[in-house]
């Protein structure tokens, strides 16, 4: 997967190529993790996915709330 971040007035953007599934979730956890810093809004553009796992997103979700 390919993320290209855009950071502007409080908003980071993440454009996302390629899958976004249980192997790749960790490498977009740690570029919100790494980019939130002064961020009060976060867009995930997500056109580019050729695929998207519900596995993928569950896996992200259970990090992000500490599971």
């Amino acid at each position: 997967m390919t993320i290209t971040t855009t950071k502007n007035n409080g908003c980071l953007t993440l454009e996302l190529e390629g899958r976004l599934d249980t192997t790749t979730a960790p490498e977009l956890e740690t570029v919100i993790k790494n980019g939130l810093e002064g961020v009060d809004r976060l867009v995930l553009d997500m056109e580019g996915l050729a695929y998207l796992s519900s596995a993928g997103l569950r896996r992200s979700e259970e990090r992000r709330v500490g599971k």
